[in-house]
């Protein structure tokens, strides 16, 4: 490439590092030098005073943690649904009720069927105290006339005596045998009439269902008009307070993991928020997806957050190792490892020198240097 300037008789252009002047006809040439990029300068990191960490993260979704299936404590045909998934509730508040007119009407044969039935006990206690009365006038009666009387030799007439009491006794056991089954007989019913109604005022009750505790609708199983059975899951409700994140780890990851191992906790599509938490439970059996096996892993919130939504997706990043407060530079800086020894290349005012360290937690990022180097150190970066 060459550059060209002037114009008439004298002109001037630079070829390579070859200046030519031409004059008329008559060129000079002159030796321009071509100049050269040298080497570029090596990066360089400070030595600092701070943590380092290792990590191991995973995709998660929030979840509950004691999630509440509730149903009905009646069969019935559903009349009013108050709530649907993802409301927010209280505790106490009603969520779902049957159609009572039969449960009611239901209530209101047992509540008669007592009364009835104690009726009838009011009478066979009348009829056995009745009973029971005469048994024991007849006895009087009997006994009376059957008393010994005095014979020409003054004794007992025992013939006699001992002939009535004999079958007064016989009578009087058969009667009060008929009274006191009679009155238990009653009693029986009346037992059973209450029982009747007691189950009577529990369906009644079932018929209305409430939530336990205060939550979030998770999912809602029945609609208006559809018929129902006592027991069959019909709200499943999670708690607000009881939610945690339910995240999978890769088998080179979970390897890492322990209880109570602190952790952090960002929504998928904005990071600007972290929420902290632990690890809580370590699934035993892993789950293969193809060559994958993962593991299933609980993180439980700090501080349960009250903006989070059940299903929602988040990031984790658990730290599995830390070392607080030690003097570190970047890994790049560290060559040579060998056990718990590497290399690194310091920048004095005297030139580069290379110095052997004794390393410690080799993080994500960094590598603690337990010594060799000092706070400040110049190191170069070589990878």
């Amino acid at each position: 490439m060459s550059v060209r300037w002037g114009a008439g008789p004298t002109s001037t252009w630079v070829a390579g590092g070859v200046v030519v002047v031409a004059l008329g006809a008559l060129a000079v040439l002159a030796w321009w030098p071509s100049r050269t990029e040298g080497p570029p300068a090596a990066a360089t990191a400070t030595a600092k005073r701070g943590n380092v960490t290792t990590t191991v993260s995973a995709a998660g979704t929030v979840t509950a943690v004691n999630s509440r299936t509730l149903s009905f404590g009646a069969s019935g045909t559903v009349d009013v649904v108050k709530v649907k998934a993802g409301d927010t509730v209280k505790a106490g508040q009603v969520l779902a009720r049957l159609a009572t007119d039969d449960l009611a009407e239901a209530v209101g044969n047992a509540t008669d069927g007592v009364d009835a039935a104690e009726d009838a006990l009011s009478r066979a206690e009348d009829a056995a105290q009745a009973q029971s009365a005469a048994v024991e006038a007849q006895a009087k009666a009997q006994a009376s006339a059957s008393a010994p009387s005095a014979g020409p030799s003054g004794g007992a007439n025992p013939s006699g005596g001992n002939s009535t009491g004999g079958n007064s006794s016989g009578a009087n056991a058969d009667q009060n045998g008929g009274g006191t089954d009679a009155v238990l007989s009653a009693t029986q019913k009346l037992n059973n009439a209450k029982l009747t109604l007691t189950d009577a005022e529990r369906s009644l009750a079932g018929a209305s269902m409430t939530a336990p505790v205060a939550g979030k609708v998770l999912s809602v199983s029945g609609a208006v008009g559809s018929r129902v059975s006592t027991g069959s899951a019909f709200i499943v409700l999670g708690g607000l307070t009881d939610v945690a994140v339910a995240a999978r780890f890769t088998e080179a990851d979970v390897s890492s993991l322990k209880l109570r191992q602190p952790a952090t906790v960002a929504v998928a599509d904005d990071d600007s928020q972290e929420y902290a938490g632990a690890v809580s439970q370590i699934d035993p059996v892993g789950t293969a997806s193809g060559r994958l096996v993962t593991y299933g892993a609980t993180i439980t919130f700090t501080d349960p957050p009250a903006d989070l939504l059940l299903g929602q997706t988040v990031n984790v990043i658990v730290t599995t190792s830390a070392a607080t407060g030690v003097i570190y530079v970047p890994s790049a800086a560290v060559t040579g490892v060998r056990a718990d020894t590497g290399t690194v290349t310091v920048r004095t005012t005297g030139g580069e020198v290379s110095r052997a360290v004794e390393l410690g937690l080799r993080g994500d990022l960094s590598t603690e240097i337990k010594s060799g180097l000092v706070e400040g150190d110049v190191v170069l970066l070589t990878r």
